[in-house]
């Protein structure tokens, strides 16, 4: 697996030619960020669009119409029309970056009371079909880091049960779940599931919860001292970057090989922030010294990789969902960034792996190994998954 650093940009973003430019192999060749969060300027996620194509998850907070989300919300105004009057105002933001996944209603609904919880999340749910119904997508549950309660948190309450509908509706969508998590000292622990890898806490606790197809992000991360005026890593770690960067690459360790819930991926962390120095309250947070340490960690993570090995069992044969592709590349691992081997035609079927059909087949990102076709057994190789299905010779 690559890389899952991203990063997020805010208003006022430097740095973003030094990263396109830096984040290049050997050859030339892009290595973007796994997760692109920027907040409010499609221009800059158009730049990196350009540069990356569809290599990075692009994530948009357009903060000046939350308060539409918010106040209609709060109000307990009917969802449809709320989500409707969101969308209508999100459309030049759509129309101007129709890549991106855009975040639903911003990170400020946190609540106790299963009533209002409800309501927000037939809001959310509400919005996500405008976007699907456009053939957007969209960024949910971006809760800030700690909520909602979990079963093990020792209060009594459990925070996911309203939003099961949403997270139902999110795997099938394929809208990421987006929650925040933070370090809140300069420790980063690589245990603390109560703040920074809260996910672990809720996986932990809701076996079951998460359908296959669910992808999770993390739309901030980092350090946050949780003070007024605001105080992140250069505070904590009194601006040791390359300390913070040994934080980020533990991180980056554990959610590469981190066990999720079947056929369930985590796609990236936004940490935050790259701002322009001096020119926002969130300068304690802000990346620009951590860039050097942080580029070739992550042109590192795009070598050569050594593919597992195939499965051994054999037997559902499988075709081209699609009747239109010409062919799918066959690769020899399970990723873009391994060589192509060979091609699969629409009238090839694939002797595909059962339990790899049971599992991965048509969730959006798992490859799945293909041990010959019924004419030609020596055609084998990984080939994407969610393009395939079950076809009868």
């Amino acid at each position: 697996m690559t890389t899952t650093i991203g990063i997020g940009f805010g208003d006022t973003a430097s740095g973003v030619d030094y990263v396109i430019n830096a984040l290049k192999d050997a050859k030339g060749n892009p290595t973007p960020l796994a997760v692109t969060k920027v907040h409010n300027q499609t221009n800059l996620l158009n730049r990196f669009y350009s540069a990356w194509g569809p290599k990075s998850t692009y994530v948009l907070r357009v903060t000046s119409t939350e308060h539409i989300f918010e106040n209609g919300v709060n109000s307990w105004a009917d969802p449809n029309i709320t989500a409707s009057n969101w969308f209508t105002a999100m459309q030049p933001f759509i129309n101007a970056s129709p890549y991106a996944h855009f975040e639903v209603g911003g990170p400020g609904f946190n609540t106790d009371d299963p009533r209002f919880a409800t309501h927000y999340a037939n809001t959310v749910m509400a919005a996500m079909r405008l976007l699907d119904n456009a053939n957007k997508k969209g960024v949910v549950l971006s809760f800030y880091e700690g909520n909602p309660h979990t079963l093990s948190d020792g209060m009594g309450i459990d925070g996911w049960a309203p939003y099961r509908p949403v997270i139902n509706l999110a795997a099938q969508m394929r809208f990421p779940l987006g929650m925040q998590g933070y370090w809140v000292d300069g420790n980063m622990s690589p245990t603390d599931d109560w703040h920074n890898y809260r996910l672990v806490r809720v996986i932990r606790d809701y076996p079951g919860m998460f359908p296959a197809g669910t992808q999770f992000l993390k739309g901030e991360g980092g350090i946050d001292l949780k003070t007024m005026p605001p105080k992140g890593w250069k505070t904590a770690l009194n601006l040791d970057a390359k300390r913070f960067m040994e934080g980020i690459a533990a991180e980056d360790d554990f959610w590469q090989h981190a066990a999720m819930p079947l056929g369930c991926v985590y796609l990236g962390t936004a940490y935050f922030a790259l701002h322009n120095p001096g020119s926002s309250e969130w300068d304690d947070f802000d990346l620009g010294p951590v860039l050097p340490f942080m580029m070739p960690r992550i042109i590192s993570s795009y070598g050569t990789p050594t593919a597992p090995p195939p499965p051994q069992d054999t037997v559902v044969e499988v075709g081209i969902k699609d009747p239109g592709t010409s062919w799918l590349n066959v690769r020899s691992g399970p990723g873009w960034l391994y060589s192509k081997i060979n091609k699969f035609y629409p009238t090839d079927r694939m002797l595909l792996s059962g339990e790899a059909l049971a599992n991965v087949v048509n969730v959006e990102g798992c490859w799945v190994w293909c041990n010959g076709t019924l004419k030609d057994p020596n055609k084998k190789g990984w080939v994407a998954g969610w393009l395939l299905e079950r076809k009868p010779y």
